[in-house]
């Protein structure tokens, strides 16, 4: 970022370690041997980026108001950019909402959390 603007090529990598267990994964804090990793670019949020999540993430019932699960998807929908993800075959898994949504809960909730961590807690504003 350039002082008080974001470049549009302002982008930063979240990398997932995890090992397979059962039917799930545990996801690891540093790479170890026999490892497997999951390397998602994201984009830093401009203004209008930010203000484009939080109206994706509005719900209406009563009064108009943010659905947080809605929030938290919204920001890997709108600041994933590109992933290493490969399928059994070794193949590119395109970058999707589709494929996001195939992703197990436990990946989605780490990667919103190192999103927050990244781009701090105004990152997208809300109000």
């Amino acid at each position: 970022m350039s002082g008080i603007f974001v470049d549009k090529n302002d982008k930063f990598d979240v990398i997932i370690n995890y090992v397979e267990e059962g039917n799930g994964i545990k996801i690891l804090e540093e790479k170890k041997d026999g490892c497997k990793s999951l390397t998602v670019t994201f984009k830093y949020p401009d203004f209008e980026t930010s203000q484009e999540i939080a109206r994706a993430s509005i719900i209406t019932t009563n009064e108009p108001r943010i659905d947080m699960f809605m929030l938290r998807a919204n920001m890997i929908y709108f600041l994933a950019v590109a992933w290493d993800a490969k399928d059994k075959d070794g193949k590119d898994i395109n970058l999707s909402i589709e494929n996001i949504n195939r992703l197990q809960p436990a990946v989605i909730a780490y990667l919103v959390n190192q999103v927050q961590l990244k781009i701090g807690e105004n990152g997208v504003m809300l109000a």
